[in-house]
Formats: C-alpha cells, structure tokens, sequence
C-alpha cells in the first residue's frame, strides 16, 4: 500500500502532463537549441520508462511486496 501514492504521482505526471511537459521543454529551450533539448528530455524519459518496470520487480522481489518494509 505504501507505493500506490507514488504509482498515482507518477502516472498523473508521465501519462496525464506529457504533452504540457514536452510543450514546456521545447519553450524553455534556448533558441535554435529546441531540437536538441527535446531529444536530450525524450532520450532521458525512455531511459526511465526501460528502467522502471525492472526496478519495481526487484522492489518487489527485495520485500515481498510494493512497501518500503517488509511486515
């Protein structure tokens, strides 16, 4: 129970704000670098995307479930 907060965090901010997100990188960008920083943002979201589903089975397997602590 101690992940499903973290698990809403995180779907609400990766699924429901990517395209604001995106939007907000390519603004934020300095001018003639919008290109580079977009590539440099998505190329760093897929790393975490890879990573992610591993690294939650290793939590998983660590503590016998999704908690920080094992009961």
């Amino acid at each position: 129970m101690t992940a499903c907060p973290l698990f809403v965090l995180l779907g609400f901010v990766g699924i429901g704000w990517y395209g604001p997100w995106v939007a907000h990188v390519a603004e934020s960008a300095p001018a003639g670098r919008t290109g580079s920083a977009l590539g440099l943002a998505m190329a760093a979201n897929q790393v975490v995307v890879v990573l992610a589903p591993p690294l939650l089975g290793w939590l998983r397997d660590a503590t016998g479930g999704f908690a920080a602590t094992r009961r």
